[in-house]
């Protein structure tokens, strides 16, 4: 199993919905980001990879809100 990959993000204006919290379409961006960190992390990246043959594709999300986020959190 994997080690759990760590980032720290602020969240934006430009990302909340006229409620002022993150629009939910938002954390999808958010979890790429954290993709794309790991595979760094590992000493590659995508483009790399696929030139290898393999191409990462999610296949399913699920997410459990625990609460909002608002413009300044991280």
């Amino acid at each position: 199993m994997a080690s759990p990959q760590v980032i720290e993000l602020e969240v934006r204006n430009y990302e909340c919905d006229i409620e002022g919290i993150v629009n939910n379409a938002v954390y999808l961006n958010y979890l790429e980001h954290a993709r794309h960190e790991y595979i760094r992390s590992l000493g590659t990246d995508f483009l790399s990879l696929h030139n290898y043959g393999t191409d990462p594709v999610v296949a399913r999300i699920e997410i459990d809100y625990r609460k909002p986020l608002v413009a300044g959190d991280r």
